[in-house]
């Protein structure tokens, strides 16, 4: 017999659910929503990858359990993306450019570098693993 995990409302998950990552994550999506009639394949390549990030990112989050959550790991993710990521994001949606775009994308790539775990998305929320991706 599979035993599900009911999830009631505790100071753990209260802290999760209230963590500014959530905000972080729905303002960046707000922010790539902005209209540009005129783009080329490099804009849209930079656009296309940040999506995919911020993409990634809230699955992993999605998926972490708001019991036992690596708090420290999405402080991190909030302190680096807040004025680097989303900072070049807010003046994108001012003025749309690909610059923009460009220095959010090698901004999350450098805190990927810094994560202190490998993760991974995965079909039902996000695994953490102790082994980089695509060794096993």
């Amino acid at each position: 017999m599979r035993e599900f995990k009911e999830f009631i409302v505790s100071r753990w998950s209260d802290e999760f659910e209230k963590h500014p990552i959530h905000e972080l994550l729905n303002q960046a999506d707000e922010y790539l929503e902005t209209e540009v009639e005129d783009t080329d394949a490099e804009f849209e390549d930079e656009r296309r990858r940040l999506k995919n990030v911020l993409g990634n990112l809230r699955e992993v989050v999605a998926g972490l359990d708001p019991e036992f959550y690596p708090k420290q790991f999405l402080d991190q993710i909030h302190q680096h993306f807040t004025p680097h990521v989303l900072g070049q994001l807010q003046a994108y949606s001012a003025n749309p450019a690909v610059a923009q775009l460009r220095a959010a994308n090698d901004q999350a790539t450098a805190q990927v570098a810094d994560l202190p775990l490998n993760f991974h998305p995965c079909g039902t929320g996000a695994r953490w693993v102790d082994t980089p991706i695509g060794a096993m």
